[in-house]
């Protein structure tokens, strides 16, 4: 489980006040691809999408690999569902690959609201992140859709998809857009149909 900083404008210095707002992308795009591999929606930069878009590399298709072969989910009274071993695994060895259903920044940066205490402001910029979301889940096939919403929600007291995504993702462990909060820039979070499964708390 990961915390997702809401930062404030009026915490940042001035000369910062000129952000590059998010957009939502799916990767890798049917069109750029010409395949129907799943894609991952992703909320980022115009400007990270084209870095990554032009990475020597992209795209390389996922490795042929059925992870239930190896893996198998099962709920846990309590608990939820989790994900469990067949057989023993050897150290270094790739047990499954997978595309995330959801790729975003680990924060966002917002503006003070005028006349709402600091806790206030975060609430309502917890809300207004709900709403990127929710356009993220939008780019998204129903499958996909309801992968990301069967996942565990362990933060009740906001908001739901919000919460869902706290409870699930990992970080990403790319320096695509290293965090930079004087520039808005944070690092990046991954939901993924199985990674998520991992007891990762």
């Amino acid at each position: 489980m990961m915390t997702y900083p809401i930062a404030l404008l009026d915490d940042i210095p001035v000369n910062s006040r000129t952000l590059e707002p998010y957009a939502i992308v799916c990767i890798p795009s049917l069109k750029l691809t010409k395949s129907k591999e799943p894609s991952s929606a992703c909320i980022l930069r115009a400007s990270t999408c084209a870095t990554i878009a032009n990475t020597p590399g992209f795209y390389m298709p996922l490795p042929p690999m059925n992870p239930m072969n190896v893996v198998f989910t099962k709920s846990i009274p309590d608990m939820g569902v989790g994900l469990f071993a067949k057989c023993s695994v050897k150290v270094r060895e790739v047990v499954f690959s997978e595309r995330p259903l959801l790729v975003f920044p680990r924060g966002m940066l917002f503006y003070r609201i005028p006349g709402l205490s600091k806790e206030e402001a975060i609430k309502k910029n917890e809300s207004m992140f709900e709403e990127k979301l929710q356009q993220a889940l939008s780019a998204m096939t129903k499958e996909d859709v309801d992968a990301f919403m069967s996942l565990s929600n362990c933060h009740l007291n906001s908001p739901q998809l919000y919460g869902i995504a706290m409870t699930n993702a990992f970080g990403t462990g790319t320096d695509i857009e290293k965090e930079n909060l004087e520039e808005g820039k944070f690092e990046y979070a991954a939901v993924g149909r199985l990674a998520s499964r991992i007891n990762h708390r």
